[in-house]
């Protein structure tokens, strides 16, 4: 596909999220203009592959503009937060991040469906959803106030429950169990009688899983744990992946600077996230199941599953912390409801 006919497909990508750009704003960068971006990553620097695909971004940006404009991507300051990060955005700092909307539900919590919530859309659920049954317009609402346009840009897939040196059998075992989590799986753990506490990055959490001081902990899919030790540091990997079915990433535009970018560019931002969003997904893809397929050959007992009446109490509490949660706000409940009916209408017919 040569470069003209890739950006007029990709072109409508753009239609739900910029609905309503003022003209005049995005006449201020001349199109012979140069222009230059600043990218920082609400990622750790162990977090291989989600750098990786952020970097092609950035590179598929400035081949497809001719080098009109480049995006030099870097990692946030170790002890910066995501919120930090959106702080950048906010003050005119930066231009773009690559970030989970959920580390920013605090600030808007209609976002926690943005990234994953327990038992529900899939990778390619996200992609219906978001592409086709109104999900784009609904991510937008919920991040204009905030100053930035969200944009979809990779998913981790599912990721199991967690490494453990206990059995997590059934619900007696999640009793007192040290885990990281947030949001609506923080919710849920919680009423199991699990401890959540805050994740942290991933060196950290490996290092808090082997000396005891966490007793079970996931890190983003098997290829991640694998490179950092998870398996190491403890015997067993317990899923399936009920708190976290998808892994959805989002690429964050400041608004004043992409308004203010000539038509021409915003399209190839927009081919380019577009391209990304699924290149990135398929390197998780690959690399998780790479990395299952090493796991399993050291050893096959290292793989475990939760019992079906624990993930059936999971459910359950699931759907009744997330709908505390969508109570907080108009646009929660709304987005939740579009979620629960994509969900609802994928999963019609299947067993």
């Amino acid at each position: 596909m040569n470069r003209r006919v890739f950006l007029r497909r990709a072109a409508w990508m753009g239609g739900a999220l910029l609905a309503g750009t003022p003209l005049a704003a995005a006449a201020r960068v001349a199109d012979g203009r140069k222009v230059r971006w600043k990218m920082v990553l609400a990622w750790t620097r162990d977090m291989e592959l989600f750098k990786r695909g952020a970097i092609r971004f950035a590179r598929r940006v400035s081949l497809l503009s001719e080098s009109r404009l480049a995006i030099d991507v870097s990692v946030a300051p170790e002890g910066m937060t995501p919120s930090d990060v959106l702080g950048m955005l906010e003050r005119d700092e930066v231009h773009c991040s690559h970030c989970f909307a959920r580390d920013l539900a605090p600030r808007s919590p209609a976002l926690e469906w943005f990234s994953s919530v327990p038992f529900g859309l899939t990778p390619a659920g996200y992609d219906a959803w978001l592409y086709g049954m109104g999900g784009a317009a609904l991510w937008k609402q919920a991040c204009e106030p905030l100053g930035f346009y969200p944009r979809s840009m990779g998913d981790t897939g599912p990721v199991r429950f967690g490494w453990s040196n206990r059995n997590l059998n059934g619900l007696d075992d999640f009793k007192g169990l040290r885990v990281p989590a947030q949001g609506v799986v923080s919710d849920v753990l919680a009423r199991a009688g699990a401890l959540p506490v805050l994740p942290e990055d991933g060196t950290p959490t490996v290092s808090a899983l082997a000396s005891g001081r966490l007793d079970a902990a996931s890190w983003h899919g098997l290829f991640h744990e694998r490179e950092l030790g998870f398996h190491k540091a403890a015997r067993m990997s317990w899923g399936p992946a009920w708190q976290a079915p998808a892994g959805r990433m989002m690429l964050c535009l400041n608004r004043k600077a992409f308004e203010a970018l000539p038509a021409s560019l915003r399209i190839i931002i927009n081919a380019s996230a577009v391209e990304e969003d699924h290149r990135l997904s398929a390197d998780f893809t690959a690399r998780n199941a790479r990395a299952m397929a090493a796991l399993v050959t050291g050893d096959s007992s290292i793989l475990r599953g939760i019992a079906p009446e624990a993930l059936t109490a999971f459910r359950r509490w699931s759907h009744e912390a997330a709908g505390d949660r969508a109570a907080s706000s108009t646009l929660a409940r709304t987005v939740r409801d579009s979620y629960l009916k994509a969900l609802g209408e994928l999963n019609a017919g299947k067993e």
